[in-house]
């Protein structure tokens, strides 16, 4: 029992890093839901926008969003004060109790809930930005389904078998395989993966899509005089004197889309190696899952703020329709 104590102590104490990186990650994540919704609800002018241009489903994302790293803290909060208040009666048996409380078993669900809806959110973004067709998303939503299926299983389990998150957090600590764990391994990480790559995916997908719109463009409005842009050019500033908004845009995605997906593997392999960093990088992802983003939405919108689109950031419609016009004007030639 003694060894079992020194082992929730241990666990105790990463709760205590925890508990304090999620807080300063919190604050930042804060700060941009605040700015977010104001460029979703208001102009640059302070004017609420019409209900007509507002993007109700990103808003929602970002409350959604939003809400998980509150939940997350304060769990976190009261955990760490039920295990003070455990250790000052000289014993820490009490935690294994309040390890399979129910809101302890929610914060452990906020894991996969998060990254379910960051995902589901840039689905849907890549699906808005190719004009609504279904077979582009084909992958990336086969992909959020069979996470949405998987997170569901983990769910059910988590909260069907009353020692299911103690034998998980054991397994992180200390890599002890119950039957349950070995159960649960699969489903996780092929969940992990599953997202990582379905986050990828979407990301290329949309930096692809803004690309074409962007040399289209420039194309038929004749400033780019038959240059083609490269990829590379997003990130220089010495090639063009001035990049569109458009070049912005997709700066903002891959920056974006690099935060999610990074912090994403740096929380794999912190489970995958059964680390007790597992713990505080998996509160700070959390965060990083609404940070991210919000700053699409919030700089997304200083590009544009007179052109509405449902994504979430600016992106004028009429170059969509560029792209579509010399696709048929070059698939007339092509014939």
């Amino acid at each position: 029992m003694s060894q079992q104590s020194r082992e929730i102590g241990i666990l105790a104490v990463v709760q205590l890093v925890t508990v304090f990186l999620s807080s300063v990650f919190w604050g930042i994540s804060l700060i941009t839901f605040v700015q977010s919704i104001r460029c979703l609800l208001w102009d640059s002018k302070g004017i609420r926008k019409p209900s007509s241009t507002i993007s109700w489903s990103m808003l929602i994302a970002a409350v959604l969003l939003a809400l998980f790293p509150v939940i997350d803290v304060a769990t976190s909060l009261k955990l760490n004060i039920e295990a003070l208040q455990s250790f000052t009666v000289g014993s820490a048996a009490g935690l294994l109790d309040l390890a399979t409380a129910d809101w302890v078993v929610l914060k452990t669900c906020i894991i996969f809930l998060g990254k379910l809806v960051s995902d589901g959110a840039w689905v849907y973004r890549c699906w808005v930005i190719y004009n609504r067709r279904w077979f582009i998303i084909a992958v990336p939503l086969f992909l959020w389904l069979a996470y949405l299926s998987l997170t569901i299983y983990i769910i059910i389990i988590f909260a069907g078998v009353q020692s299911a998150v103690v034998q998980f957090l054991f397994f992180i600590a200390t890599g002890f395989e119950t039957s349950l764990v070995q159960q649960l391994f699969p489903a996780i990480i092929s969940g992990w993966v599953i997202s990582l790559v379905s986050n990828l995916l979407t990301s290329g997908l949309i930096v692809h899509r803004i690309r074409m719109v962007d040399m289209y463009t420039q194309d038929v409005t004749g400033s780019r005089k038959g240059i083609r842009i490269h990829i590379y050019s997003l990130f220089s500033r010495q090639r063009h004197e001035k990049t569109t908004r458009l070049q912005n845009i997709n700066a903002v995605i891959i920056e974006s889309g690099l935060l999610h997906t990074t912090f994403g593997l740096i929380v794999f392999s912190t489970f995958l190696a059964s680390s007790l960093s597992f713990f505080p990088m998996c509160a700070v992802e959390i965060q990083v899952l609404s940070i991210a983003f919000n700053l699409v939405i919030i700089r997304g919108a200083r590009q544009n703020d007179d052109v509405q689109s449902s994504m979430g950031f600016q992106l004028h419609n009429s170059a969509v329709n560029a792209e579509d016009a010399a696709e048929e004007s070059r698939g007339r030639e092509m014939s």
